[in-house]
């Protein structure tokens, strides 16, 4: 599993200005107001990591000389499922600390519902993610390029019509109570985490049938 996330990781940093520089951008634009459409175009940038490394990995023939070596499929799938988790956490550490930056900049208060967007911010990318990975693994890279584009707008215009550009809706969405923003947040992860099961078993029982 080591080597298959030090491959994808090369990856990336062959990509680096869209994959790591382009998202960590958006995050310090977003420095200069509030939580914003800047962080949330980094975060679909971010959900585009599996699009792009099952891209690369169809057009070299990766999989069918993968399996060759003592690799499963499982092994396969797990390290796409690991890097995305790994770039969403990644992602949201950074989020995380702009908005404390931007509370010292702006000397405004650091408040539950600020984590709390953000634990929502890091559910939707893993979410997005655990969403396409099927899309993908099913149809393939070319088919599945435009369906995974068109629900990832989908799905960022619809977080941000419940967040909002100020980020404050979602206090207002939990009934101005802090603590329940955090519970709301907390859901959003609960679901996340039944969506990456269920997504990882289509996945799986696809690609045990694939012939590669």
């Amino acid at each position: 599993m080591k080597a298959l996330l030090y491959k994808d990781f090369q990856y990336i940093w062959k990509y680096k200005m869209q994959t790591l520089f382009m998202p960590l951008l958006f995050c310090l634009v977003g420095l200069f107001g509030t939580l914003s459409a800047f962080e949330y175009y980094g975060m679909m940038l971010v959900a585009s990591w599996p699009l792009l490394l099952m891209s690369l990995d169809e057009s070299c023939k990766w999989n069918a000389y993968a399996l060759t070596m003592p690799l499963t499929i499982r092994d396969l799938l797990g390290g796409k499922y690991l890097i995305s988790f790994i770039g969403a956490a990644g992602y949201f550490l950074i989020s995380l600390f702009c908005e404390v930056l931007k509370t010292w900049i702006h000397h405004s208060a650091f408040t539950l519902s600020t984590v709390a967007l953000s634990i929502v911010m890091l559910a939707f990318t893993l979410s997005l993610c655990f969403i396409n990975i099927p899309i993908i693994v099913r149809f393939g890279v070319l088919k599945a390029r435009y369906v995974c584009t068109i629900i990832t707008v989908i799905g960022l215009g619809s977080l941000i019509g419940i967040t909002s550009f100020s980020g404050s809706s979602l206090m207002a969405f939990s009934g101005g109570n802090p603590l329940a923003s955090i519970w709301i947040a907390l859901g959003a992860l609960a679901g996340c985490a039944l969506l990456f099961f269920v997504s990882y078993a289509i996945s799986k029982k696809i690609s045990e049938k694939t012939e590669y």
